[in-house]
């Protein structure tokens, strides 16, 4: 929408510039331009993974010189070696996720970029990126909440019944809650279920960050 209304100005101005000194013709044109494309660490890149000033950025490896990885394995830089079986595990603030873009977007975890089994709706272990101390939210918790989460906590999938506090509002309301306008960030965690399961896996998840999708009245 933006750009259609971007082009309606640009044609405006150019009739504007016609009825004032004539009219000029021209068969094609030729114009070579640079782009200048660098890759970042996740630290400094537009959508940048922050460990600094946050809480258990131990969990964390590679923010400063490549993609990050979220370890809750022994490759984290703590004294233990995994999560608990037969438990659940909350670790806030493990990154902040801040938008260094020039423009709003929606942050969230695309959900089918979890594989099902993999899911916190599963049976048994399951995993659920979660958001807290967002910019713009203002859904809490008002009933089960699970030890050591925060009363503003969502998920990031938008999608998953467990934890209950996943059930936040729809529409532009929902919407809100994972909105980050140009400079702003919110703290990264992640929820574990094991239920009796014994794991030792390597789970992928897909965050977006999408400027289309922020509606206009946001």
């Amino acid at each position: 929408m933006q750009r259609r209304k971007f082009i309606a100005g640009l044609g405006s101005l150019a009739a504007a510039g016609a009825a004032g000194i004539g009219t000029g013709a021209f068969t094609s044109v030729q114009a070579d331009r640079t782009v200048s494309v660098n890759t970042a660490a996740d630290n400094d890149a537009f959508l940048a993974f922050e460990t600094s000033g946050a809480t258990n950025s131990a969990y964390v490896s590679n923010a400063d010189s490549g993609a990050v990885s979220f370890n809750l394995d022994g490759d984290a830089d703590v004294d233990g070696t995994g999560v608990n079986q037969d438990g659940t595990t909350q670790i806030n603030d493990i990154v902040k996720v801040r938008n260094q873009g020039t423009q709003p977007v929606l942050v969230y975890v695309e959900p089918d970029s979890i594989d099902e089994s993999d899911r916190t709706t599963s049976d048994g272990f399951g995993v659920d990126p979660q958001a807290s101390n967002r910019p713009n939210g203002d859904y809490e918790n008002t009933s089960s909440i699970a030890a050591g989460v925060e009363d503003d906590q969502i998920s990031l999938t938008g999608l998953y019944s467990e934890p209950p506090y996943s059930a936040y509002g729809g529409g532009n309301d929902g919407k809100q809650e994972f909105l980050l306008d140009s400079g702003q960030a919110f703290d990264f965690g992640l929820y574990v279920n094991t239920g009796d399961s014994s794991v030792d896996q390597e789970i992928s998840m897909k965050i977006t960050a999408d400027a289309t999708a922020v509606p206009d009245t946001l």
